[in-house]
């Protein structure tokens, strides 16, 4: 499976092996129409190779379009069918600096190749020689070569002895202008020196370039410089790219065309990232987060998603029949991408050999049989069960449903996640699922054909206050009380969530902060103090608002609500004497509202679970009061104030030995207030109330919030609220 594709083995009789390509759909998929473009591009360049001798390329056999009904009998589905090449790809990182130079010397063969196809792929404006006795002068029109785009190393099969067996993944192949498709390209560049900045040509440059000239391939030439692969590579996919690599990518390419001076970047507006584009016609603003309509199938911007506009009826407002039904087709699509074979294989291999038995979740949350309560909001989950009764569950990320969160976040979710039960794994004594394994949407090593992480199925029942007796409620809390004491013994220097270190799987260190619980920020942070940490919490969610793509609304009382918690809860918390350490963050359950506990029937805590989105946190945050202890009518109310539970649980701090932990715990609600924000689905009379208990809390009262409200818009000295306004004129008037 690659970033695209998922690949399925034909076996025939005699021996032969076909691979069923099948373009992969999820949510952040293309739409049919392109798919099938692109689909129909990859065919017709695989045609066209097999016109042309000594390059190795699949031979296609078939194909079918998404949306076909007509002439596609395989379903509703893009893919092809093509010959199977043997041989494995090739990985550059891993090859030795022979077997290395032996690949690049076959792949100036294959260059050699397009060098003699002028003929077939000239696209000339007047019918001239576009070769000059000067040089080359005029290459804009033409001719054009062949250019595989993805040409990183693993585009090509090699066997044992490093001989190149196939030229693959020829998605998005394009004809190119010479000095492009015989310039430097990905497969000899050093990644290191490209990422840094470093100016110049590699040595694997150097040598394929001496090869094509040896060859005399009249383009080698184009080796002399790497200004095209420079341009062409811009920022590369731009995913998990560091600050400091964009720095250093945007200098050397200045440079490479001659300009020194790097611009003073804090001069220019930085656009706001975007999860997706809205899908009316040719509106080109971003959707809002995490409200993209699965009955229409687009995403909606601020203003088209508003009721006059965009009339589908919310998940809220479907019957229960569609509803079912639309979730019955999510997990049947979600089943669907796992190779079960390769799942039950990777399970066994990491218990030894021992067999094991996928058992999917039976439907969703509520069914009554063993294998049901085993879908959440965010996962999907079902169960490993080994042949001597172990269990595992796998735990697998909902991405068939039509949304809009990206796929690298997701991938880091998992890997975050991963980490943070590896950590509590490494401190013991914390009652959390053992994880075994992760894999990535990502990751084309991974065969599973979706994102995973394999842990311990733990026995118990979600937890709900609501319906324990008192004596049960304070057994629990005692004992997650003595949990959050354990954890505030392991602090981190920095806000932060966990991910997997570069030694592997089983060691974890800082990273960016793993988005929110309502999913609707990316990856920020780290954070060296407090408040950097708030301020920029708040800050992120000022930028989406101004920019469509949060509160459509109410983006007036939203942007108002959270400067108010970025310019005065935000210094207040982090101003405030900790017990604790100073400068020390720790880990906080980010969506503890009680079912990520399990107990069993004497309410003994049998695990937490759920520990996606997990950080390291300030103190007030992680051990003030949290949704764990909440009156929920209260809080979504707008009454401020702490509630008898929260006072219960302080006292458990008390009663266990841990007084510090008492002291927060019994503190004022800011921080709670703080982290729950402005939740999903809040009505603007919601907004209103919430705005007026923050106010309570900071000791100032007011006769009429919506008044309050217009105050501090119009004194607000804030570019992003005339971004707000802009929009909300938008709003009214188209």
């Amino acid at each position: 499976m690659g970033g695209m594709h998922i690949h399925r083995e034909i076996l025939f009789d005699d021996g032969s092996v076909w691979l069923a390509r099948i373009l992969r759909e999820n949510h952040t998929s293309f739409d049919d129409r392109l798919s099938n473009q692109i689909l129909l591009s990859e065919c017709a360049t695989l045609q066209w190779l097999q016109s042309v001798d000594g390059v190795p390329s699949p031979r296609v056999h078939g194909f079918g379009l998404r949306g076909d009904r007509q002439n596609n009998e395989v379903g509703d589905v893009a893919y092809m069918l093509i010959e199977k090449l043997p041989g494995r790809p090739f990985d550059t990182h891993i090859a030795t600096k022979g077997q290395r130079n032996k690949v690049l010397s076959q792949w100036s063969a294959v260059q050699r190749i397009w060098s003699f196809l002028a003929d077939k792929m000239t696209r000339t404006e007047d019918g001239s020689s576009w070769l000059s006795d000067r040089g080359y002068n005029g290459l804009h029109t033409g001719p054009f070569f062949l250019k595989h785009c993805d040409d990183k190393g693993d585009h090509l099969l090699v066997d044992d002895d490093y001989r190149i067996t196939g030229v693959i993944d020829w998605t998005f192949a394009r004809a190119v202008p010479a000095y492009e498709a015989f310039g430097p390209s990905l497969i000899s560049a050093d990644m290191d020196s490209l990422y840094s900045g470093r100016l110049g040509l590699s040595g694997a440059d150097r040598l394929l370039g001496k090869e094509m000239a040896n060859s005399n391939i009249k383009f080698s030439c184009f080796f002399k410089s790497d200004k095209m692969r420079r341009f062409i590579f811009g920022l590369g996919m731009g995913l998990g790219i560091s600050r400091e690599e964009v720095h250093n990518l945007a200098k050397c390419l200045l440079k490479t065309f001659g300009h020194d001076e790097m611009p003073d970047w804090s001069t220019l507006p930085a656009p706001t990232a975007r999860f997706a584009t809205c899908s009316v016609g040719d509106c080109n603003r971003p959707g809002v987060r995490g409200r993209s309509c699965p009955t229409c199938c687009q995403h909606l911007c601020a203003v088209h998603i508003l009721p006059l506009r965009h009339t589908c009826p919310s998940s809220r407002d479907m019957d229960d029949a569609t509803w079912e039904a639309n979730l019955q087709a999510e997990i049947d699509s979600l089943l669907a991408q796992v190779n079960v074979a390769a799942l039950e294989q990777r399970a066994s291999h990491l218990r030894g050999g021992m067999t094991c038995t996928f058992i999917p979740g039976s439907r969703h949350s509520g069914a009554g049989d063993e294998n049901a309560l085993l879908m959440g909001c965010a996962n999907y989950h079902a169960r490993l069960r080994f042949a001597d009764g172990v269990e595992w569950l796998a735990r697998i990320p909902r991405t068939t449903g039509f949304g809009d969160v990206p796929l690298p976040l997701v991938d880091y979710l998992i890997r975050s996640e991963f980490a943070t039960l590896h950590f509590l794994e490494t401190i013991g004594h914390v009652p959390a699922p053992r994880a075994y394994d992760y894999g990535l949407f990502g990751d084309p090593a991974n065969t599973i054909g979706v994102g995973y992480i394999l842990e311990d199925a733990i026995p118990g029942q979600p937890f709900y206050a609501s319906e324990a007796t008192a004596e049960q409620k304070a057994h629990v809390y005692a004992q997650y009380a003595e949990i959050l004491a354990l954890l505030s013994k392991h602090p981190q220097p920095q806000a932060c969530s966990l991910v997997p270190n570069d030694d592997g799987k089983r060691g974890v260190e800082c990273g960016p902060i793993a988005s929110d619980r309502f999913l609707t920020l990316g990856e920020y942070g780290p954070f060296d103090n407090s408040l950097a940490y708030f301020s920029s919490t708040a800050d992120l969610r000022l930028d989406l608002i101004a920019d469509g793509q949060l509160f459509p609304k109410y983006p007036k009382e939203a942007f108002v609500f959270y400067r108010l918690l970025r310019d005065r809860i935000g210094p207040v918390l982090a101003s405030e004497t900790s017990p604790l350490p100073l400068g020390s963050f720790f880990l906080k359950h980010v969506d503890d509202k009680g079912d990520h506990v399990l107990v069993d029937d004497n309410y003994n805590i049998t695990a937490v679970i759920d520990w996606q989105f997990a950080r390291f946190v300030p103190a007030c945050e992680a051990f003030g009061p949290s949704l764990f202890t909440a009156d929920l009518g209260c809080l979504y109310g707008g009454e401020a104030g702490l509630s008898a539970d929260d006072g219960l649980f302080a006292a458990s701090f008390a009663k266990a030995g841990h007084p510090k932990l008492a002291k927060i715990a019994g503190e004022n609600d800011l921080a709670r207030r703080f982290h729950l924000g402005l939740a999903s689905g809040m009505s603007r009379q919601d907004v209103l109330r919430l705005t007026e208990a923050v106010l309570s809390l900071l000791g100032e009262s007011v006769n009429d919030v919506e008044e309050w409200i217009e105050q501090e818009w119009h004194v607000l000295a804030d570019t992003r609220r005339d971004k707000a306004e802009a929009l909300t004129r938008d709003q009214n008037t188209e």
